[in-house]
């Protein structure tokens, strides 16, 4: 059966072509394995939970715009009966009744977990402001709204206590403040001279893969898991590991949040495949794969020096290291690679790796020697990535089909020897890639 979804549509239509539904959800309640609905041109704003799925990769719920055309779904509502208050001449209010939620008013709910460790004296809201697609900043109070003040570092807490500048800091001053009362919450927000009731102004309801990025910053990024796979990246900055042996944490059954089972994080169990590393200043931290020395490189080596400890229990796998997968990489400008990897290549050139925000565009500029492009590199897919260890789950796209890293940061296809990095196009010498056009931004 297929069934058809229109803006002109009626969900007390039959949803064929000639008389679609009006939106997904009904079309998502009417839809059973092997069906297809068709979503025709137009925004969306709808939260659409299928209360069905597929039996099977040959008998599945499939869900698809029409050919030719624009499907937007968006999870925010737009909002254009903002009234002005008397207090602030920019400030603005919006009464959202619990209704227009349905049994979930993000308006209520507050960010909250076991590593939420910042703002610890106030609370934050999973709701959101946005105003023409630009998201405000939550503010701790009325007053705030009332009088902001521009930011150039976050005012949060930061990992390892590190100040982190603001990118768009002009944006720290647009901030709202949500007051829930009985039935309805008041949402004020700061529009600086806008009028929300003409412009779009939207509030919302509110085994893993790292693959084709660019981290320009110092500090790269947090590793505290295993089981990853770091796939064609430029890593700028340094790269935090450390395994959580004081406590479980639940790994999930494949494309589920159905809790499988838990385990401590031992670290290691990752994948490091053609991406390039940038050495750096800072002492006492890690540029590159050099903290993974010591680990197996495969699982048969793992279970061969477990084996080796003799008879035992739970004593002999403790002090083994899990297998890592560590090939093909780039190590510029001191950068440290891995003992075990067999293809990777150190060069103590500096890149001069350079990101700029010009009238046209942002450029990536980056300059890299020879070698690089001699480094023996091969496809990564679901095959090469292999299995996670401890939840023994592949490494899928969301279709829980096999995939293929097969195009670059910028979509464009990657051949049998794909380039390290994110970028296919980079070329001996200096590069100077336009990473976003400025009419895209």
């Amino acid at each position: 059966m297929i069934y058809h979804v229109a803006k002109t549509g009626d969900n007390h239509n039959c949803g064929s072509e000639e008389a679609p539904f009006l939106t997904i959800q009904k079309a998502a309640e009417a839809a059973w394995p092997g069906d297809t609905v068709v979503v025709h041109q137009g925004e969306y704003r709808e939260w659409v939970r299928p209360v069905r799925g597929g039996i099977s990769d040959s008998c599945r719920i499939t869900y698809m715009a029409a050919r030719g055309e624009r499907v937007v779904i968006k999870g925010s509502e737009r909002v254009d009966w903002w009234e002005r208050i008397p207090e602030g001449e920019t400030v603005w209010k919006a009464v959202l009744p619990d209704s227009m939620f349905g049994d979930w008013n993000p308006y209520r709910r507050t960010v909250w977990g076991d590593w939420v460790v910042d703002p610890r004296d106030y609370e934050v809201h999973l709701g959101e402001v946005y105003l023409n697609g630009k998201s405000f900043y939550e503010a701790q109070s009325l007053e705030d709204v009332l009088h902001p003040r521009k930011r150039q570092f976050s005012a949060h807490e930061t990992w390892m206590n590190r100040r982190e500048r603001i990118l768009e800091q002009e944006m720290t001053i647009y901030q709202w403040y949500c007051k829930p009362e009985e039935n309805q919450v008041i949402v004020y927000a700061n529009f600086h001279g806008a009028d929300p009731n003409r412009e779009t102004v939207e509030v919302t309801h509110g085994p893993y893969l790292v693959d084709n990025n660019i981290f320009t910053s110092p500090f790269s990024l947090v590793n505290a898991a295993q089981g990853g796979a770091y796939v064609h990246n430029l890593i700028c900055g340094f790269i935090q590991h450390y395994p959580v042996l004081d406590r479980a944490t639940p790994y999930h059954f494949p494309h589920s949040t159905e809790i499988l089972g838990t385990a401590v994080v031992y670290g290691a169990d990752d994948r490091w495949y053609q991406n390039i590393f940038l050495g750096g200043e800072e002492a006492g931290v890690d540029y590159g794969t050099a903290w993974y020395d010591g680990c197996p490189v495969s699982a048969q080596e793992y279970v061969e020096r477990v084996a080796q400890r003799g008879v035992g229990d739970l004593e002999n796998f403790l002090p083994v290291p899990q297998p890592v997968y560590i090939d093909g990489n780039v190590y510029l400008h001191g950068a440290q690679g891995f003992k075990g990897e067999e293809h990777g290549c150190s060069i103590s050139e500096d890149p001069k790796v350079r990101v700029s925000q010009e009238a046209e565009g942002l450029y990536l500029e980056i300059t890299l020697p020879e070698a690089v492009f001699d480094v023996a590199t091969e496809a990564v897919d679901t095959n090469r990535l292999g299995l996670v260890r401890i939840p023994e789950a592949a490494f899928e796209g969301v279709d829980a089909r096999p995939m293929t890293l097969a195009l670059d940061l910028l979509g464009s296809m990657r051949g049998e020897k794909p380039v390290p990095g994110p970028l296919q196009e980079l070329r001996p010498g200096r590069n100077r890639i336009c990473l976003w056009q400025r009419d895209s931004f």
